[in-house]
């Protein structure tokens, strides 16, 4: 525990961190499909953006994934380009994708976490290139 007030002088960040985790622990052993639900849109982007295997991103990309991705994106930028990806570069469907492009541009302000936003983003224009 010593070391760990070296990192942490503010109580409140150690308790804050420490909650975080038992979150994470809770949710992961114990919805493992909502884990893999959160998860999907960005191993389907890792996969588009490397070997690009069409059955890869097929069998991840289910049905009950893309709902559970088209109804979050309100929630998260990271959802929407994830759907960006999926429209460009597995699906080709370019009016689609610059549909969902113009959508996360219109909404960075509204999500909560600047940094999520800002990788999205990022994402968003290092696909679009």
């Amino acid at each position: 525990m010593a070391k760990i007030q070296l990192f942490f002088e503010d109580k409140n960040a150690l308790m804050v961190l420490l909650f975080y985790n038992i979150f994470n622990f809770i949710v992961y052993f114990s919805t493992p499909l909502l884990f893999a639900l959160e998860t999907v849109g960005e191993h389907i982007i890792a996969e588009l953006l490397t070997q690009n295997r069409r059955e890869v991103v097929e069998k991840l990309w289910t049905k009950q994934a893309a709902k559970y991705t088209t109804s979050n994106c309100k929630y998260s930028p990271c959802k929407l380009a994830a759907l960006y990806a999926i429209e460009l570069l597995h699906n080709k469907d370019e009016k689609k994708a610059l549909q969902l492009y113009e959508e996360l541009q219109r909404r960075k302000a509204m999500f909560y976490l600047p940094g999520e936003t800002a990788m999205a983003l990022n994402i968003v224009e290092q696909i679009a290139k």
